[in-house]
């Protein structure tokens, strides 16, 4: 421990920074933490609480994937030594990052004599590379609640060698594997926003790259080149059922027709949303 930082806190945890400084003193392999006072588990004001996030040292990564959260055990037991290190009745929580990700869908050409199989996943690759610099280089750093720009994305996609050009651009931020900007993952230029103070953005796992001709494929897109989770969404009948017929509503669960009317049409067992 070095002398400076020993008589910053005194081996006491009063300011955000002394809960940070004592944490990595303590713990090597935590690799960054944020503290964040005032704050209880669900990111309200809480005057006597303190929030910690921590994320796990790079080496920990196992067979090249990011493991990117510390046991139940593991937190506990650092709960426990900041808690020795505050003052009595401060309530401490010490949790792992929120993961918030990015992913891409569009269409693209590739230059003459490139192997589209082949430069699709190295594509995948890249554009993983740029949002998730610190899994593919040593030295990257990963921030808290940094924010990505689409259009810088797209650029680092259109300046490739291989690419000739690319359509129908979007880009989606998923938060627990749910799309929170449906609406808006086509704009030109978006800002994805991590939704909390401890959030960090991450590429997903995979990208919607398709190829295509100049002949089909126009910017505007189409039924056809939509996707289940990024286009459009099917409830569940099964989930409407347990939900019960209170909660339905005239016009999205069912229709009333007028007795008059004679095609009825066929009963539908889903729900379509498309985002067109």
């Amino acid at each position: 421990m070095r002398v400076s930082e020993r008589l910053h806190h005194k081996d006491r945890a009063v300011t955000e920074r002394n809960f940070e400084q004592l944490i990595l003193e303590r713990f090597p392999h935590i690799y960054k933490c944020k503290c964040l006072a005032n704050r209880n588990v669900n990111f309200e004001l809480a005057p006597g609480h303190v929030l910690i996030s921590v994320v796990p040292s790079i080496s920990r990564h196992s067979g090249g994937k990011f493991v990117g959260k510390f046991s139940t055990i593991e937190l506990a037991e650092m709960e426990g030594y900041l808690s020795s290190k505050s003052a009595i009745g401060v309530g401490v929580r010490v949790i792992n990052p929120i993961y918030e990700k990015v992913r891409t869908k569009f269409n693209v050409k590739f230059r003459e004599g490139y192997d589209p199989n082949y430069y699709i996943k190295k594509l995948n690759a890249d554009i993983s590379s740029f949002i998730s610099p610190f899994l593919f280089r040593k030295g990257d750093q990963i921030e808290f609640s940094e924010v990505i720009q689409s259009t810088h994305i797209l650029n680092t996609v259109e300046k490739q060698d291989y690419i000739d050009h690319v359509l129908n651009f979007s880009v989606f931020h998923l938060v627990d594997d749910v799309i929170i900007n449906q609406n808006e993952a086509k704009r030109n230029s978006l800002e994805i926003i991590p939704t909390t103070d401890i959030s960090i953005l991450m590429t997903d796992d995979y990208h919607q790259i398709s190829t295509y001709d100049n002949k089909f494929v126009s910017d505007s897109g189409g039924i056809n080149e939509m996707m289940i989770g990024t286009d459009y969404i099917v409830d569940s009948p099964e989930e409407e059922a347990k939900r019960g017929i209170s909660t339905m509503t005239i016009g999205k669960n069912y229709k009333v027709l007028d007795f008059k009317e004679e095609k009825i049409r066929e009963k539908s067992n889903f729900t379509l949303h498309l985002n067109i």
